[in-house]
């Protein structure tokens, strides 16, 4: 359990440190503008929807995906450090292009739960507590 409660601490310490820097360098994107958009005019229930997709069922199928079967491909050719190099970088990049330098350090963490634990469910709740800080904290203040 305290395990678990550091997994989350980081992650909630990593969103916020990363959200801060990207703010400073970066003013605006069309993709937070389309959501902010999308989040005061869709009905009730596509909002929901919206949330739970974004906080819980990507992160997973990402973790599933990136540090799951990337990473097993990648190890079974060199080694697991080289999945955790590689698997970070692809994750990262991935996403969108103003996103990609700030979520590279959070990409690591994940592929450092994935070394560290041997499977994925670190990286998940992780993932979940990230993508939910941030989306709901901007919401909430």
């Amino acid at each position: 359990m305290v395990k678990y409660l550091q997994i989350v601490a980081i992650a909630i310490f990593l969103n916020l440190g990363l959200s801060y820097v990207q703010k400073l360098f970066v003013t605006s994107s069309e993709a937070s503008e389309a959501i902010a958009t999308f989040l005061e005019s869709a009905p009730t229930f596509a909002i929901i929807l919206f949330y739970l997709l974004t906080i819980i069922v990507v992160p997973f199928f990402e973790e599933v995906i990136f540090r799951g079967l990337l990473w097993k491909a990648i190890a079974y050719f060199w080694n697991d450090k080289a999945a955790a190099i590689l698997t970070a970088i692809a994750f990262s990049f991935l996403h969108s292009a103003d996103a990609a330098f700030f979520l590279l350090p959070f990409a690591v963490y994940l592929s450092y739960l994935r070394y560290t634990e041997g499977n994925i469910k670190p990286g998940v709740v992780a993932h979940i507590c990230f993508n939910g800080v941030g989306l709901l904290l901007p919401r909430l203040l």
